[in-house]
């Protein structure tokens, strides 16, 4: 079984609070990456700017705190883990 490769915390709380939920490309599951980047996108295009600043100083704090978890969770698990719930494995067949 190869090792699989650990990614940095501190690139990660970076990248998270930086971007917001964009960063969350770094270890999180693409779903909720490619989720949340798209909905911080969409705030961002339709928000006015000064209303923009006041939502980033909570969702990029938190988004930064998320990718922590996220990261800590990939470190463990050895692969993109959701923070709640799991997702439910594929089904082949029917």
């Amino acid at each position: 079984m190869a090792a699989v490769e650990k990614k940095s915390l501190l690139v990660s709380g970076l990248v998270s609070f930086l971007f917001g939920p964009l960063g969350w490309a770094y270890s999180a599951p693409w779903k909720s990456a490619m989720i949340g980047g798209g909905l911080w996108l969409l705030a961002a295009s339709i928000l006015p700017k000064f209303l923009l600043i006041y939502l980033a100083t909570v969702v990029c704090p938190a988004s930064a705190i998320a990718g922590l978890l996220y990261t800590i969770g990939y470190n463990s698990a050895g692969e993109r883990i959701p923070l709640f719930g799991r997702e439910e494995p594929k089904k082949l067949g029917r």
